[in-house]
């Protein structure tokens, strides 16, 4: 299984000279990294396989998970992105060592004006995601119709793998619902996403489980308010324990439209009163933050390693 890249990780790593090896994501690179048995290696765990593979059943998914279960195997130093996915090692792959939660980064503000909705026109929701079922997107599709009929001239902009104009999913659903405000944008550049959220009323993520959520993160660092799920991973977390968003049950249309109402009529209840959204995303998930933290790790693991 992937041993062609399995072997190419190996073999890169052995000709470079490192007093610490560390590989991203639990599957061939971390098999790869794990050769170079003369040196420490630290593996960052960015998401549950089992979890991901109970979400979308198939052949690929089911391969990928065992993959990460011959990492697990060999009992790795290991990090995870947040406590939700250390918490879901430990039951899933029945993980006994430590693991140190050091989450993803986040970059400083993209310094876009936050505009909005232009003047006289209707709010627009924004959601970063993809086609996948475990991404959810339908749900917010089918509550969109609920948020029109309070919002007329609502805007959803679904930016995304799978999400294009020619997509499936925009092919069935303007098909079933033309005219909808439905704009269908697909995969874009950072600078383009960038304007998406400066452009944006509202961001909402439906997903169902997230080990992370760097897209809430943005959403939260440009200032929008934000719905997400409130029993998807380490969505809740990810939000500072729900202070920076509305978190509701993203299975039902109803109460996604009824949150997303809610953030669009009265945004000050998205967050909880006096919540520095950027500062707080900075100081937790700031890049020279997530660095210092990955820096003593890999201090630690060297002094652990020659001991």
């Amino acid at each position: 299984m992937f041993a062609v890249e399995r072997a190419g990780v190996a073999r890169a790593l052995s000709g470079i000279r490192a007093d610490v090896v560390h590989a991203h994501w639990t599957y061939e690179f971390a098999l790869g990294a794990l050769k170079t048995r003369d040196r420490p290696t630290v593996i960052t765990a960015h998401d549950a396989p089992f979890t991901v593979l109970s979400h979308m059943p198939d052949a690929y998914r089911l391969v990928r998970a065992l993959l990460a279960l011959r990492t697990r195997l060999k009992r790795p130093t290991l990090t995870a992105v947040s406590p939700y996915l250390a918490e879901r090692w430990r039951r899933e792959m029945f993980y006994r060592d430590p693991i140190d939660v050091i989450p993803n980064p986040v970059s400083a503000s993209m310094h876009h004006s936050q505009g909005g909705a232009a003047s006289g026109a209707g709010p627009i929701i924004l959601s970063v995601t993809d086609s996948s079922r475990r991404k959810n997107v339908m749900t917010l599709l089918r509550a969109f119709p609920i948020i029109r009929a309070r919002y007329p001239n609502a805007e959803l902009r679904l930016v995304g793998n799978g999400l294009g104009p020619d997509d499936e999913m925009a092919r069935t659903w303007t098909r079933d619902s033309p005219a909808s405000g439905v704009v269908f944008v697909g995969r874009r550049g950072r600078d383009d996403v960038a304007s998406e959220y400066a452009r944006a009323t509202v961001f909402c993520h439906t997903s169902l489980e997230e080990s992370q959520g760097l897209v809430l993160l943005e959403a939260v660092r440009e200032g929008l308010p934000v719905v997400a799920g409130r029993d998807s991973g380490a969505v809740r977390w990810t939000l500072f324990d729900g202070a920076a968003g509305i978190l509701t049950d993203v299975r039902s249309p109803q109460a996604v439209a009824d949150a997303l109402i809610l953030a669009i009529s009265t945004p000050e209840r998205a967050s909880t009163e006096g919540f520095d959204g950027a500062r707080m995303v900075e100081e937790r998930f700031g890049t020279d933050v997530i660095a210092d933290i990955y820096l003593e790790k890999y201090r630690r693991t060297i002094a652990a390693a020659a001991a």
